[in-house]
C-alpha cells in the first residue's frame, strides 16, 4: 500500500510544480530585484545621501585587516579602480535584468561580481546582502525574462505572454519562508523578547516626522516593534 501512496504523492507534486501558472509575479519580481541591484552597487560606489561614505573606500579598500569567511580566505580586495568598475558593470547588469536584456548572462554576471564583493570582508556582513547573494543565484535558473522585456515591448516580432512552470515561484517563496521563518526563531531571546533590544536603541535618537518622532519615544513602542516582527517572521511563510 505504501508504493503506490508513495508513487501517486510524487505524482500530484510533480503535477502540482509543472503546472502552467501566470508570470506576472515573477516578471514584476525580476524588474524589482534588477533595480533594486542597480540601486544597491550604487551606493556602494557613492555612499547614501545622509552620511555613510563609499564602501568602497570604507569596508572594501585600502585597508590593512580583512575579517574573511571560512573557507574563502583566498578572496581578496582588487584596487578600488578596479572595484569601481566591476560595481559600475553591476548597476548596467541590474538595469538589464529589470528590462530583460541577456536576462540570463546579467543574472550570472549579478551573481558572480555581487558574490564576490558580499565576501571581500566579513565585518560587514549584512544579512540581506546574504540573501541578494542567495535571490541572484536562483535568478540565473528561472525563465524570469521571458515577458516584459525590452524586446517583447518594442521589439519588431511581439510575442504574447508566455506561462511558466509552477516551480519557479516556489522556489522564490521557499527562499524567502526560510528568510523569514529563521529569522524569527533567532529572535526568541531575552534582549528581544524582554527588553526590546536592539529595536530600542535603534529608535532612541530618531529624529524626523513629529509623529513618528514623539511615538518612538513612547515606552511600549520597541516592545510592541519587537514582537510584530517576531510574529510577522515565524508567520510569513503561508504559501
Amino acid at each position: 500500500m505504501q508504493i503506490p501512496f508513495k508513487n501517486e504523492l510524487l505524482a500530484r507534486g510533480n503535477n502540482y510544480f509543472n503546472k502552467s501558472v501566470d508570470p506576472a509575479c515573477l516578471t514584476y519580481f525580476r524588474i524589482c530585484f534588477g533595480l533594486l541591484i542597480s540601486w544597491q552597487a550604487w551606493i556602494i560606489i557613492n555612499g547614501t545621501p545622509t552620511s555613510d561614505p563609499p564602501w568602497i573606500w570604507t569596508f572594501l579598500s585600502e585597508k590593512t585587516m580583512y575579517f574573511k569567511y571560512w573557507p574563502f580566505d583566498f578572496v581578496h580586495a582588487l584596487p578600488a579602480n578596479f572595484l569601481f568598475i566591476l560595481t559600475y558593470i553591476l548597476v548596467v547588469c541590474g538595469f538589464m535584468v529589470a528590462i530583460g536584456l541577456f536576462y540570463r548572462v546579467s543574472a550570472s554576471v549579478i551573481f558572480l561580481i555581487f558574490t564576490y564583493i558580499f565576501l571581500i570582508e566579513k565585518a560587514r556582513y549584512e544579512h540581506h546582502l546574504y540573501l541578494i547573494c542567495l535571490l541572484s543565484f536562483l535568478m540565473i535558473f528561472v525563465p524570469a525574462g521571458k515577458n516584459f522585456t525590452i524586446a517583447t515591448l518594442i521589439g519588431p516580432n511581439p510575442r504574447v505572454v508566455e506561462n511558466i512552470s509552477n516551480w519557479a515561484i516556489w522556489l522564490f517563496r521557499i527562499q524567502m519562508g526560510l528568510v523569514y521563518f529563521f529569522a524569527g526563531i533567532a529572535k526568541l531571546h531575552y534582549d528581544w523578547l524582554l527588553r526590546a533590544e536592539p529595536v530600542s536603541m535603534w529608535i532612541s535618537d530618531y529624529s524626523g516626522v513629529p509623529f513618528l518622532e514623539h511615538l518612538s519615544n513612547i515606552p511600549a513602542t520597541p516592545y510592541a516593534m519587537s514582537y510584530i516582527g517576531l510574529i510577522l517572521d515565524v508567520l510569513a511563510f503561508q504559501g
